[in-house]
């Protein structure tokens, strides 16, 4: 509707330029009268009726800059011939997935499909046909994927009647995001997923005692012998100083949290936020360096946990201290962080995502499967909208050389009769 309105401006505008081309103002040849003194001194001007256009080149250029605005404001679709159904193969290679052939599955993901694009994704996505590919051992970002897949959708859009995108991903709970679901519902087209198998589990081992260095009677002590137990499923030491011999269970894939004695005569009212909870109590804060991966935030966005990589294990400091009088230490909220704090360095949750978020990533197209894609004409606005500057101060011109011309011929003095 806005192009049909804007090119039938431009076709009016270009009619009322011609009708005023036809309609121009001619001198009459000068006669000078004996009694030319009793009339004003001004050039006689009458409005007349012609078939020949004046000004022809002024009308050609008004006329071709009215045009190159209008394809500026709403330029032409340029789109190829479009022909088949394209499929974009999303397939996760980070540590949830357990390793695929990518060959076969494109083979297989090609019945039915005139084109068939590879993109791999972990904690970044790339396309087979580039020479960087992700990080295997990463987190994935099922986000991550679904926005370089949407990309390469759009690209295929432009060629194909429709685009489908493939997910293959067993769908692990640290794939998904708050906006994965958003990102989905934003594909036009269908989605199908195809749940591979998960990779394996390395942190997950055989039960072990959890070694608590910390003291029932302590407020700390009473919070982690609380929330963590004494077995988990993986090698977990729950200290209040760091010493060589923690720097080694750190090493050989032990997760260490380091809780040190904090003050307590600053205890107030307090938030923590943590991707998986959050709770507000009276708490002792202490500084905790950011020079690693913050799990946990005070409520002015300070830093209250960071993990650290330490061989293939990790550490991590709590800048949290439970004041030693009330039940802070055994409330849930804090029982949930640190149960939160015991999951496999690198915050793994290797739980598959729910049935509902699976089946949300399988659905039909929305509305028409036809992806719009990109009309490919950003370079004729360019170079319309140039043309159209210059051929408006080109018309500026010649109109001021015009008028130049013509001003000697009206400074003569006399009466046209």
């Amino acid at each position: 509707m806005n192009t049909l309105l804007t090119w039938g401006g431009a076709l009016l505008a270009t009619g009322v330029l011609v009708a005023i081309h036809l309609l121009t103002f001619n001198r009459p040849d000068p006669k000078f009268l004996p009694t030319a003194r009793f009339v004003p001194d001004s050039p006689a001007r009458q409005l007349s009726r012609q078939r020949r256009l004046s000004d022809v080149a002024l009308l050609v250029i008004r006329c071709a800059a009215i045009v190159s605005l209008a394809a500026v404001l709403a330029p032409p679709h340029v789109s190829p011939p479009k022909a088949g159904k394209a499929r974009v193969v999303l397939l996760d290679v980070s540590r949830a997935a357990a390793p695929m052939n990518s060959d076969s599955l494109v083979r297989s993901a090609a019945e039915g499909a005139r084109t068939v694009t590879l993109i791999t994704f972990s904690d970044t996505a790339f396309a087979a046909t580039e020479t960087s590919t992700p990080d295997t051992a990463a987190r994935g970002s099922l986000s991550v994927g679904l926005i370089a897949a949407m990309a390469e959708g759009y690209r295929l859009g432009t060629r194909h009647d429709s685009v489908e995108i493939m997910i293959v991903s067993p769908v692990l709970h640290e794939e998904l995001d708050a906006g994965t679901m958003e990102i989905a519902r934003g594909w036009p087209g269908s989605l199908r997923l195809y749940r591979s198998r998960p990779g394996a589990d390395a942190p997950r081992g055989v039960a072990r005692r959890v070694e608590h260095q910390l003291a029932v009677s302590d407020a700390a002590g009473a919070a982690s012998h609380s929330a963590l137990g004494e077995i988990q499923a993986r090698p977990l030491r729950v200290i209040r100083d760091f010493s060589q011999t923690d720097s080694t269970f750190a090493d050989e894939g032990g997760i260490l949290l380091v809780w040190p004695h904090l003050p307590t005569d600053s205890v107030r009212v307090r938030a923590v936020v943590s991707e998986r909870t959050s709770f507000i109590a009276p708490l002792g804060r202490g500084t905790v360096a950011a020079n690693g991966d913050v799990l946990a935030w005070w409520d002015d966005g300070a830093p209250a946990v960071v993990e650290q990589s330490l061989g293939r294990g990790c550490v991590r400091h709590i800048g949290i201290e439970p004041p030693v009088a009330g039940d802070v230490a055994l409330r849930p909220g804090l029982t949930a962080l640190l149960t939160y704090l015991s999951a496999p360095c690198g915050m793994r949750d290797a739980t598959p995502a729910s049935d509902s978020a699976a089946a949300f990533l399988t659905r039909a197209a929305i509305g028409s499967a036809r992806i719009a894609g990109w009309n490919g004409t950003s370079w004729l606005v360019e170079i319309m909208l140039g043309v159209a500057i210059v051929l408006l101060l080109l018309e500026q011109w010649i109109r001021r050389k015009t008028v130049r011309v013509a001003a000697p011929e009206s400074a003569h003095g006399g009466v046209a009769t």
